[in-house]
Parts: C-alpha cells; sequence; structure tokens
C-alpha cells in the first residue's frame, strides 16, 4: 500500500508460488494517479518477488490499441515486462 503521510493513496497485490508469481489487483484514488504510487508499487513488488526467491512475473492488462489507451500496459514495458500472449475477452450484453 502507498500512503500520503497517514492516508491511503494506492493499493497492489500479488500472489507468489515457488519461483513464479503473479502480480495484480492495483488500484489508485483518482486524486492521487499521476503521482508515482501505482510505480512505487510496481518496484516494490518486483523487488519483494525477486527476494523471496522469484524466477518469473507475470501480470495481465489491457491491450494497447489505436482506439484504446492502456495506461498499465504502457507501465509494464517500461518496468520490462514482455508480451507474451494476447487473449480474446469477452462481453455479454443483454
Amino acid at each position: 500500500m502507498a500512503f500520503d503521510k497517514d492516508k491511503p493513496a494506492a493499493t497492489a497485490g500479488f500472489f507468489l508460488e515457488g519461483e513464479y508469481a503473479w502480480i495484480d489487483f492495483a488500484s489508485t484514488l483518482s486524486e492521487y494517479r499521476g503521482r508515482g504510487a501505482q510505480g512505487a508499487l510496481v518496484e516494490r513488488r518486483i523487488r519483494d518477488a525477486k527476494d523471496m526467491g522469484c524466477r518469473w512475473l507475470v501480470v495481465e492488462t489491457a491491450q494497447q490499441t489505436p482506439e484504446k489507451e492502456a495506461p498499465s500496459y504502457r507501465n509494464m514495458i517500461r518496468y520490462g515486462f514482455k508480451l507474451a500472449y494476447t487473449r480474446p475477452n469477452y462481453i455479454f450484453e443483454f
């Protein structure tokens, strides 16, 4: 969790199993977006996973397309993640 003094500003989590970890579940309060909280949390989760013996770190994000920005995707590329594959996402409309 990232704080502004004593107020929680952002949170994130990860799951570790042996040499593999999955980082996800990140959120930031709207008034704190764009101020580096998620970047700090990504760096912290990478460091913690490495310190715990992790060799492989996995994350999923929305796909960056010309029609739709995906800030999380750009952030993960910036931190060294490489695209492994894309998968279809489906939505059901009533």
